[in-house]
């Protein structure tokens, strides 16, 4: 069965202290088809890590964070269910440390 809407969570806004659960917000896209030598994946496992907060700031950092409206940043493992790479099939497992938030 393919995949018709993404669900992906956003930064809404940049929390002060601890993030509350209205940090981000559920938000559905639709699914990039994938292009020559890409996969499409179905997100299995997301990562959730002490350094994702330093992501959730406007202030300068040793890498970009994540702006308001932007897909939360983070790792994570998903099955291929769409391959245009020799090497990938459908039913494969697959892992990046860019996957975001989002299935």
């Amino acid at each position: 069965m393919p995949i018709v809407m993404n669900r992906r969570w956003v930064l809404d806004r940049y929390p002060e202290g601890i993030p509350p659960l209205d940090t981000w917000r559920l938000e559905e896209a639709d699914v990039p088809k994938p292009g020559i030598g890409q996969i499409l994946l179905k997100a299995k496992w997301l990562s959730v890590d002490p350094y994702m907060r330093g992501r959730m700031s406007p202030a300068r950092s040793y890498t970009r964070g994540v702006a308001p409206g932007e897909v939360m940043t983070g790792g994570g493992a998903g099955e291929v269910v769409e391959s245009n790479h020799p090497e990938w099939k459908p039913g494969d497992i697959a892992e990046s440390i860019q996957f975001g938030w989002q299935e």
